[in-house]
């Protein structure tokens, strides 16, 4: 089984430290739109580090609303945007498809930008974890769960420390790539991606009993690993577990 949490869930766990003011996707400078008020559709959460100075800690850096988009925001849309108002429009779109396409594209246009790639990294994942879910997509989930690990390693080459929630995913988005490679008869590959999970602090338990890492199982290297993740207490015999 494949660590998973629902895609809300991630979200939350991901905003947790690296939360911003996001600000709307607004139509380009030609194109009418009306402002939204505080509060309104144009401020959202975006995922990823605010861009320039940043606020106090825990708190979120203040960014203006800019308006919602009247329609739908093509490919000539996205391209006729700075970088700062693709990344906007990446943290207001509510479908994965769209989220990918538009952190994408800012991530394309900055290659800089954590918080854009970020963004890609967590959207990639959760529409692999969105397929895994779904009754006989698991292969189909296969792809984006291999490309969300690869620019999980991308963010990790960027040069500064990883911490808090994007510890937490870049681990997650390890550990599902090591089951990909061990139902995918890639032992070697499995455990590399293990490692990285390791070293991005994953304890999850689940390591413990997943039958998509029983053709690791045998390994030395992979009860080594074990022995580096806290096993979960268990409940003593005869013992009701409520304390009841």
């Amino acid at each position: 089984m494949i660590r998973l949490h629902a895609p809300d869930a991630l979200a939350a766990t991901v905003l947790w430290a690296v939360i911003s003011t996001g600000i709307g996707c607004g139509p380009r400078p030609e194109q009418p739109g009306g402002p939204d008020g505080p509060g309104g559709a144009g401020a959202r959460a975006g995922i990823g580090e605010p861009e320039g100075d940043p606020a106090a800690p825990g708190e979120p850096d203040p960014v203006p609303p800019m308006p919602e988009p009247a329609g739908p925001i093509t490919d000539e849309d996205l391209e006729a945007m700075t970088a700062e108002e693709t990344l906007a429009c990446a943290r207001a779109a509510d479908d994965l498809d769209e989220r990918i396409r538009r952190f994408g594209a800012a991530a394309e246009k900055d290659p800089d930008s954590r918080a854009a790639l970020l963004g890609l990294v967590d959207a990639v994942e959760q529409k692999g974890i969105e397929l895994a879910l779904a009754p006989g997509k698991r292969e189909q989930s296969k792809p984006f769960l291999y490309r969300a690990a690869e620019l999980a390693r991308r963010f990790r080459g960027m040069g500064r420390p990883i911490e808090g929630p994007e510890r937490d995913l870049a681990a997650m988005v390890f550990y599902n790539e090591a089951c990909n490679f061990a139902l995918d008869g890639e032992p070697e590959k499995a455990m590399g991606s293990l490692r990285e999970a390791v070293e991005m602090d994953f304890c999850d338990p689940i390591i413990f009993t997943d039958e998509e890492l029983d053709s690791l199982r045998g390994r030395d290297d992979f009860r080594e690993l074990l022995d580096e993740i806290p096993e979960p207490p268990r409940a003593s015999p005869g013992l009701d577990p409520a304390g009841a």
